[in-house]
């Protein structure tokens, strides 16, 4: 080692190394081990899959001294997360006059959409954050808002946006003001699912 470096070991350290490259074959592999009353994918037939469906060689698998395989949220652990998600983004807009009020039909919707895709934390983070774009950017919800702004009582009383979902529809009230949006036209989120 040359002057001014010094030597790092990696001794003492634990390094982990996530993949989802083979999160359909595993999930496959896992229903069929559950019909059979297992419950955990045994190391030896989880470097197997590996080793097979990947372009990952022996040599680098054996080099791993443990694989683990993540297993998928539960639905009460998603809504667990889905609620303090959504509590801190709705905690984000009170700062700028906006409350929302969301019924809990809604929120196991959005929740539940999130849940089902399959994609953990982050689908339910980012379901969340769509919709709340998506409801911000209507024309109806910023025509309101801009008119609040306009007459000078953003500062006297909040915007408040009550939330509701009905079928294929979110049903908005938006100080005091009815607006109905139909998801297929303007929401890209699927809200057809219920946990």
């Amino acid at each position: 080692i040359g002057s001014g470096q010094s030597l790092v070991t990696a001794k003492s350290q634990i390094i982990f190394m996530t993949s989802n490259i083979i999160k359909d074959s595993l999930n496959d592999l896992e229903t069929v081990l559950k019909e059979d009353g297992i419950h955990e994918i045994p190391d030896k037939l989880l470097r197997q899959v590996i080793e097979s469906e990947t372009d990952l060689r022996t040599e680098f698998i054996g080099r791993v001294s443990s694989v683990l395989h993540y297993k998928k949220l539960s639905p009460e652990v998603s809504l667990e997360i889905a609620r303090k998600v959504l509590d801190k983004k709705i905690k984000s807009y009170e700062g700028n006059g906006i409350d929302f009020e969301i019924s809990q039909e809604a929120f196991e919707k959005i929740a539940g959409s999130a849940y089902e895709s399959l994609g953990g934390v982050r689908m339910i983070g980012k379901n969340i954050d769509q919709f709340f774009e998506k409801i911000l950017s209507n024309k109806d919800v910023i025509t309101i808002l801009q008119n609040q702004v306009f007459v000078g009582e953003i500062n006297k009383m909040p915007n408040i946006i009550h939330v509701n979902i009905e079928k294929d529809k979110i049903l908005l009230n938006v100080n005091n003001t009815d607006i109905v949006i139909n998801n297929k036209k303007q929401f890209d989120i699927n809200i057809d699912l219920v946990l």
